[in-house]
């Protein structure tokens, strides 16, 4: 039980000891060189999801005409959407946990062996799909209603996805840590079309918003920034071109 609860007390400088870790320099491939066939992929995926934002409406108008016309206009732009990022999110959040954990106990003898391209770029063809079709169905005509959030986030986030496939392999290490930031939205985003289908006062819509803030706070507020500035402290961050 001691053990237990200074392995607890102490997980937060790991943590830290684990996020700053720099990777002991041998040969790596680049994400790019992993991915054969990447145009023709980010094309099926991009094809995938912009059918897949088409599609909600279309098939929840025609299986709940009631539900679905009793929706406000915006509710009506917001849920497919909510419901297309929640299969990007549902593939990808999971193996970002996974692989975080593989990676926090790589021994020493690993790290200076291991190639992370093969292990975390082959997923971007995708994120980039996923962020290409939402961009087309839901930030661009966000953006003409005067909502830029949604196209900044999805331009800068595709700019760090391309231009980690063209830096060194050991970059692609911080692939699952931006990942992880994506659990906030599972339980925002299944709180909300709960809500939206009446479940406003279920106790399973409440945990969901109280998971949300909690991941929140650990993956957004703490989590995110720690990366971006370890990553900022590898010797060659230069060849991210993000300065």
């Amino acid at each position: 039980m001691a053990t237990s609860v200074t392995q607890l007390l102490n997980f937060p400088s790991e943590y830290v000891k684990y996020v700053f870790r720099l990777v002991p320099p041998h040969d790596e491939l680049r994400g790019i060189d992993v991915l054969p066939h990447f145009e023709a992929k980010i094309l099926m995926w991009s094809l995938f999801f912009t059918v897949l934002h088409l599609a909600i409406p279309r098939v929840t108008a025609y299986l709940y005409p009631k539900w679905h016309a009793s929706l406000d206009e915006r509710k009506r732009r917001e849920y497919p959407a909510y419901l297309a990022c929640l299969v990007h999110h549902f593939a990808m959040v999971p193996r970002a946990w996974l692989h975080v954990v593989q990676d926090f106990f790589r021994t020493e003898a690993q790290l200076a062996a291991v190639q992370y391209a093969p292990l975390e770029a082959t997923i971007s063809a995708f994120c980039i799909g996923y962020f290409i079709g939402d961009t087309i169905c839901f930030a661009i005509p966000q953006m003409w209603l005067k909502n830029y959030e949604y196209i900044v986030h999805h331009v800068l986030t595709l700019w760090i996805v391309l231009s980690s496939l063209w830096a060194p392999g050991h970059f692609c290490r911080y692939i699952p840590h931006l990942l992880l930031a994506d659990t906030t939205n599972i339980f925002f985003n299944v709180a909300w079309l709960l809500r939206l289908a009446g479940w406003k006062s279920h106790w399973f819509v409440t945990a969901l918003e109280l998971l949300f803030a909690f991941a929140f706070l650990m993956v957004r507020a703490l989590h995110l920034p720690i990366v971006f500035f370890a990553i900022q402290l590898v010797p060659d961050a230069d060849q991210l071109g993000w300065a």
